[in-house]
């Protein structure tokens, strides 16, 4: 009875299995790595180069899936940081990798060169892999960090501060503003220049430059970063930076004077802008005339006969070494001789 019994149980079971059975999905192809289905590591051998333009080390990249197998064509963006900020710092072989079969993709990182005379600040670029896919909000880079280690004759940083004072401290457009080194006393200790400087460059903001420990430069209106970088005997260099603002200035006052008054026809009118001035220190370097009739005058003084009796209006335009204007107009009539 109890064999029967479970025979029958064992039957049952059968029959439910046949009638219930579940078919075997296949898992959806990936369209391109995910950041929740990608594993990325970066690796750098040798992780210390020798900063001589030339060393190299060879950056491997290698991409997992979830399950840890290697994956296939993933593409990359290989880019260099130095100090914070994305700099060619050396140089890549490419910048744009792809995994291969084993899932792996390299790179050569080549040092760049350092100067002769250095100081080791201990200097260390980090190379960035970042994937390439649909959206860049889901992109997370990974590092790895190589030191670069100066070559030449390494000498301790640089006993150096560099500072400046400028004159005028509110200049006007093209005004001739000086800059000169400002050496540290007991009393100032910023801002100023100390230790045993061999050479001064100055930068403008505005393309110029100039060398020496006092330079004199002018500029348009408008906001500058004037930076002073000074080297010692052994080539190592500090800079300083400080902002000018460069005002518009005043123009020029135009201002002329007509003799005879009340002149007529054909009669020689002279006029005269002595009377004009610049702003500031600038000087006046032209002096415009329009008649009121289709002529014209250049000077501070000119003359100019009325052919035809009317009322005429005269303008003067002045100009200065700063390119400012200024006009002025007066009215000229001119009668019939009695």
């Amino acid at each position: 009875m109890v064999r029967a019994f479970r025979a029958l149980a064992l039957l049952l079971t059968v029959a439910v299995a046949a009638g219930c059975s579940v078919e075997d999905q296949a898992a959806p192809p990936l369209s391109g790595p995910s950041e929740l289905a990608l594993s990325l590591t970066v690796g750098a051998s040798p992780d210390i180069l020798a900063q001589d333009g030339a060393s190299q080390s060879q950056v491997i990249v290698v991409a997992r899936d979830a399950a840890g197998k290697p994956l296939p064509n993933v593409t990359l963006r290989l880019e260099i940081t130095q100090g914070g900020l994305l700099v060619d710092f050396g140089t890549l072989s490419s910048k744009t990798v792809v995994t291969g079969s084993d899932g792996r993709a390299s790179a050569a990182y080549t040092s760049p060169r350092a100067p002769a005379v250095t100081s080791d600040t201990g200097t260390v670029v980090t190379l960035l892999a970042t994937p390439i896919g649909s959206n860049y909000a889901n992109a997370v880079a990974r590092s790895v960090d190589i030191r670069l280690v100066p070559t030449g004759v390494i000498v301790p940083p640089p006993d150096l501060s560099a500072g400046f004072d400028y004159t005028p401290t509110a200049p006007a457009e093209l005004d001739t503003v000086v800059f000169s080194a400002a050496w540290c006393t007991t009393a100032v200790t910023t801002n100023c220049t100390s230790g045993s400087v061999s050479s001064w460059t100055w930068s403008f903001g505005d393309g110029g430059t100039a060398t020496g420990q006092v330079v004199t430069h002018q500029f348009a209106s408008g906001t500058y970063p004037v930076t002073l970088t000074v080297k010692d005997p052994a080539g190592r260099a500090v800079s300083t930076t400080r902002t000018i603002t460069v005002s518009t200035g005043t123009k020029p006052t135009a201002v002329f004077v007509v003799s005879p008054a009340s002149p007529v026809v054909n009669q020689t009118v002279f006029f005269n802008a002595a009377g004009s001035s610049a702003a500031g220190n600038r000087t006046l370097v032209d002096y415009q005339w329009n008649f009121g009739n289709g002529h014209s005058g250049r000077g501070v003084t000119t003359s100019h006969a009325f052919e035809v009796a009317g009322s005429y209006t005269v303008t003067l335009t002045v100009v200065d070494d700063a390119g400012r204007m200024a006009t002025s107009t007066a009215t000229v009539t001119v009668t019939v001789p009695k």
